[in-house]
């Protein structure tokens, strides 16, 4: 059996659901991990790893207003 990753950009169809085809070499269980794509005009250049890190980061990283706004402060110097 096969022990790679498969990453696949997918999109949904009209009834909101994801298709994946699976090798057959993979097996037939697996842990699923649903990330949106997080696509601005900011980070439309990126490539597909980035974009990947950037759901996992957007998915692990809770949202606190007041860090937010220490961090813009920090950025927008």
């Amino acid at each position: 059996m096969r022990h790679d990753v498969l990453h696949e950009r997918l999109r949904v169809d009209a009834n909101r659901r994801l298709h994946i085809d699976i090798p057959n070499d993979m097996g037939d269980e697996f842990d699923v991990i649903v990330l949106p794509i997080l696509v601005t005009e900011e980070c439309a250049e990126l490539d597909d790893e980035d974009n990947l890190n950037l759901a996992v980061f957007a998915a692990t990283t809770p949202d606190d207003p007041e860090e937010d706004a220490i961090w813009e402060t920090y950025l927008n110097v």
